[in-house]
């Protein structure tokens, strides 16, 4: 559904969705495609192991499920393939308690190196052993070319082609680049395409800095506009706005975007921006980011908020 929010003549619209919390991400409809797929093509066996990072090109082994890919955790648990999942030490605890409930053996990699050091040793460990597959979402292109077909036709339906601004984050890159070229395609240079990035060096919630060494191959930096930075504070304060005054219990990654859609929005005398409530808030329960207030939250700083 699109929410919307008036800010000053600019309206800001939110699309979100009434998602099963084992899922819970904007990315749900291209893993979903994405592992159905995998299936089909790469006749996956029990025998198997899975790691990931969605690429379905690639020949068969294991899936090795790395970072936020829940829907392949509740598909190997259905077809009884093997998973393993390589996360960041420093994620919330509902994060390894939801995997482990599903099955998956969990793979820790340094916190202090964020997703990207839990893809360097998801790619690292499918390279090792040819039993493992890895899907890579950050280099598959069926991830893009979900949000191209799916989600940027139904937000141009909704708002009969009057969108003036596009805000996502900077994370696989799929929702950036499917939406991006859709809306660039029919609406040409009068959609501006805007990407949230976290500050260098901050493991902002589901986001990454490309400053910080990693572009994903998805990734083409000609769709954006631009690209604006966003930090943990600012993702957090803005992720309880969300809560108080819209009623939408969305994730940090949310809040991050939430803030720079606002930007946007207080820069423009009219039109309709739209931006992604990418994530909900369940997986964040233990942090107190939801009834503490932001100076009290703990490991601000320092937890993976994804």
């Amino acid at each position: 559904m699109l929410y919307v929010v008036q800010i000053g003549s600019a309206e800001t619209f939110s699309l979100a969705r009434d998602i099963d919390p084992a899922y819970g991400r904007a990315f749900d409809r291209a893993r979903a495609a994405g592992v159905e797929a995998l299936a089909w093509r790469c006749r996956l066996t029990p025998q198997g192991i899975a790691v990931h990072a969605l690429n379905l090109d690639l020949d068969v082994g294991p899936i090795l499920q790395t970072l936020k890919l829940l829907d392949s955790v509740r598909f190997a648990r259905r077809k009884g393939y093997k998973l393993k999942v390589v996360m960041p030490d420093n994620v919330t605890p509902e994060r390894t308690q939801l995997l482990q409930m599903y099955g998956a053996e969990i793979v820790y990699s340094p916190g202090d190196q964020g997703s990207n050091g839990a893809v360097a040793m998801a790619l690292r460990m499918a390279e090792e052993d040819a039993s493992y597959y890895m899907p890579y979402q950050y280099g598959n292109p069926a991830n893009p070319r979900a949000h191209y077909e799916g989600t940027a036709p139904e937000i141009l339906q909704e708002l009969d082609g009057d969108i003036q601004a596009f805000v996502a984050g900077l994370g696989t890159g799929g929702t950036l680049m499917g939406n991006g070229r859709r809306f660039k395609e029919e609406l040409g240079d009068s959609v501006k395409i805007v990407a949230a990035e976290p500050m260098q060096g901050e493991p902002v919630q589901g986001l990454r800095s490309l400053d910080d060494g990693f572009i994903p191959p998805i990734i083409d930096l000609s769709v954006l506009d631009r690209k604006i930075f966003v930090t943990n504070r600012d993702a957090i304060i803005w992720t309880r706005k969300l809560l108080d005054e819209e009623g939408i219990f969305a994730g940090v990654s949310s809040g991050a975007i939430a803030s720079i859609a606002v930007r946007i929005a207080n820069e423009m005398d009219e039109g309709n921006i739209v931006f992604i409530v990418c994530d909900d808030g369940w997986k964040y329960l233990s942090s107190g980011i939801y009834t503490l207030p932001v100076d009290e939250v703990a490991n601000l700083d320092s937890t993976v908020w994804w």
